[in-house]
């Protein structure tokens, strides 16, 4: 240690921050701590050029796998981090543990402070090793962090882009699942995907008893919600689901391979007769949880895009559901002691053991093993039913059905093959709803529904955001305002944190109101860019654009959009189908819309197939270069739409500004290529406001430009030449690679 840490050490009643330049200077610092970024502030803080510390490097990684008590932590491995503040003993305070993980005398130790958690101790046995010491002190974000966090909401725009190799964990994953997976008594059994073979579990009983007794004492505040509750297992029980276990056949079971988990209630205020029970797989005992020794295994999903595009085929729709998917899944004989709970019917009871049999909510492999489970009892029957099987694999997002064919009779026998399937897996079909009363009547369905939530993000326990909602009677799609009165109406200035709830409340992935979304979208970028904090009102000018914008929301339940393609028309009145996406560009976003273009010998008839909109970065990009990006945007959405019923004879990508036509998107045919007016572009919509985004069913966004309607040769525009095109094709081809990559 030189002298110049030690005069630093003597002095460490004071706090030190380095500088760049030499100052004696004292001034006052604030810095963030976890919880909701609460800022500390350090009076009396001295600055040096350089603290002259030793750098620090901490793999957490391996750290955690050899301490096992150190599991679990937010805490990020560092190479070679210089330290650049040293808080003296006047700010004791911030430094005081609040918890604490131990190991044994000689291993490391980690407290949670209020700056967030500090591992420290040394890493080996050996004595001269160096200390780890590790300050984790959450900051807060900026305005690109708080973008990259809602990339979640704009992710069904670039869903099946691009096809990503499968990652180890997840070979993993399904190499498990397909040696367990076994037909059982009627049902379909398979193993946990556990992360490493013969997994060791800590002792989770006295945390699974702590958890038992908060939850009593939330039901003894709700005597309604216990007698639910008690209701619930008993019929859990009646289902075989969970099993009441004794002390004595516990003891059998090696203790290492016991976990309980923490039950839990959820409720939810729109349908307050019905409770869901989850089990916290998440929950820690010696800093392992359930989840931990999970895989998520690979993602077996079906694009939810493409899920609704096929639901929008055929003539006649049917939908429902899955009842209890994950517990009609049964769990192998040797991992169900991992799925452990306890529970009473009354306090003064005494604990009983349960353990569950099943897939259950809470944990990260049962997303994937109910879906891989699904399909691998339905492809035993891919000889006997192919059409029935396909619908399985390609119309099923988790638990809902979503099909449409062509009659009557073709939608009542592919009901009733599906639900022979699923029956034979031990899976059951909820409530039929069908666009046809017929359809219903033949399937013995009683009543109708009036509408059914399209809100398809099931994994989650709660909903987060309003669905797109379907009326089978009418056939068509609109949207419901529901709930959000009070910050739509009453001209209020809004906090930052409101905006960003009412812009994420819209859940559309088709785009039907794109070219409304798009505008709440620059809205919150713009007040990101001010710096407004998230409980702080807009500004007076953004707060014009809020005033405009929810203008317009009011209306959202006016939107009418046909939920079949071909409209009036049927299938054989068809003579040709083209599908043609327009694209466009300003300074403030990037869009791209498709439409299906259907002739037949009486004109021809348009239907709005799906709109995908962006905001511009907040880095500026040239104008030709956002036509780039819409252009690419649009080039995608047409690849991944495709109709299998339909006989689709040719493609088109009209673009905006002649001079940028010939440097569209790779991967297409030049001469797919042409070139449209900008007022004649109806992609032009959802770039630029206006007057203002419009609802109206017969407006151009939702019938599609008139010029279509007309014969060909009375389109505008012209196909782009070749010689332009040669020359942007490699050009096209590098951006393509280059952006690929950065996915």
């Amino acid at each position: 240690m030189d002298r110049h840490q030690r005069c630093l050490k003597k002095r460490s009643r004071h706090s030190w921050i380095s500088r760049q330049e030499k100052t004696s200077k004292r001034l006052s610092v604030k810095i963030s701590g976890v919880g909701k970024q609460k800022l500390f502030q350090l009076g009396n803080v001295q600055t040096e050029r350089e603290l002259g510390l030793p750098s620090q490097t901490l793999n957490y990684e391996e750290l955690s796998s050899t301490f096992p008590h150190l599991q679990g932590l937010p805490v990020a491995s560092y190479t070679n981090a210089k330290p650049g503040m040293i808080i003296g003993l006047e700010h004791v305070k911030l430094l005081t543990s609040l918890k604490i993980r131990e190991g044994s005398c000689s291993e490391p130790v980690a407290t949670k402070t209020r700056l967030g958690w500090c591992v420290y101790g040394r890493n080996s046995g050996d004595r001269g090793s160096m200390e780890q010491l590790h300050l984790h002190a959450r900051v807060s974000m900026s305005n690109s962090d708080l973008h990259d966090s809602m990339r979640k909401f704009f992710a069904v725009e670039d869903a099946v882009v691009t096809k990503q190799i499968e990652a180890e964990e997840d070979k993993r994953a399904r190499s498990i699942l397909e040696a367990t997976t076994v037909r059982k008594e009627a049902r379909m059994e398979a193993g946990l995907l556990w992360r490493i073979d013969n997994v060791k579990f800590p002792d989770s009983f006295p945390m699974a008893v702590s958890r038992l007794k908060g939850l009593e004492k939330r039901l003894a505040k709700d005597p309604e919600l216990r007698r639910k509750v008690n209701e619930q297992i008993e019929s859990y029980e009646k289902k075989q689901y969970v099993r009441k276990v004794s002390p004595e056949e516990l003891k059998q079971v090696n203790p290492e391979r016991v976990w309980y988990l923490p039950l839990g209630v959820v409720t939810n205020p729109r349908k307050p007769n019905k409770i869901r029970m989850v089990w916290d797989a998440a929950a820690k005992a010696n800093g392992v949880s359930f989840n931990d020794m999970l895989l998520k295994g690979p993602d077996l999903l079906v694009s939810l895009v493409e899920v609704l595009l096929r639901f929008r085929e055929g003539k006649i729709a049917v939908c429902s559901d899955i009842r209890e998917m994950f517990l009609r899944i049964l769990i192998r004989e040797e991992d169900k002691w991992t799925q452990c709970f306890l529970w009473r019917a009354s306090p003064e009871d005494e604990v009983q053991i349960f353990v569950i049999n099943v897939a259950m909510f809470g944990a990260t492999s049962s997303p994937c093993t109910a879906q891989f489970v699904k399909n691998k009892n339905a492809l035993d029957y891919a000889e006997l039913y192919p059409k029935a099987v396909d619908a399985i694999i390609r119309n099923h997002y988790v638990d809902d059905f979503l099909s449409s064919v062509s009659s009557v009779e073709e939608a009542v026998q592919l009901v009733r093959q599906v639900q022979l399937i699923h029956a034979a897996g031990g899976f059951e079909f909820g409530k039929i709803l069908s666009s046809s009363q017929e359809v219903l009547d033949l399937l013995g369905e009683t009543g109708t529904s009036d509408s059914k939530s399209l809100n398809l993000e099931k994994e989650r326990v709660y909903e987060r955001v309003l669905g797109v909602v379907w009326v089978p009677r009418a056939d068509h799609f609109t949207f419901d305002r529901t709930g959000l009165e009070g910050i739509l109406e009453g001209g209020m200035i809004p906090m930052k944190r409101q905006v960003l709830r009412t812009v994420m409340k819209l859940y559309d992935p088709l785009g039907f109101v794109a070219h409304f979304v798009v505008q709440g979208n620059i809205l919150m970028q713009e007040i990101w860019r001010t710096g407004t904090n998230w409980d702080e009102p807009i500004s007076e000018s953004l707060h014009n654009l809020w005033s405009r914008w929810i203008e317009v929301y009011l209306t959202i339940s006016e939107v009418r959009v046909p939920r079949c393609f071909l409209g009036h028309l049927l299938p054989e009145e068809i003579d040709e189908i083209e599908l043609h996406v327009f694209t466009d560009a300003s300074v403030a976003s990037f869009a791209c819309v498709a439409y299906l273009r259907m002739s037949y010998s009486g004109g021809s008839w348009c239907s709005l197939v799906a709109a995908k909109t962006k905001v511009a970065p907040l880095q500026a990009l040239s104008i030709p270069r956002l036509e780039l990006e819409a252009a690419m945007m649009g080039s995608r959405l047409l690849q991944k739409n495709s109709y299998g019923t339909y006989p689709q004879h040719s493609k088109t990508l009209p673009v905006d500004g002649f001079s940028y036509s010939a440097r569209m998107a790779p991967l297409r045919h030049v001469d797919e290529w042409r070139y449209v007016p900008s007022k004649l572009n109806v992609a032009d919509d959802a770039t630029k406001w206006n007057s203002g985004p419009s609802f109206d069913p017969e407006n151009r966004w939702y019938q599609g430009p008139p010029f279509l309607r007309n014969p060909k040769e009375q389109w505008p525009g012209q196909s782009v030449v070749e010689d332009e095109a040669d020359v942007a094709c490699e050009e096209l081809r590098l951006v393509g690679v280059h952006q690929a990559a950065e996915e």
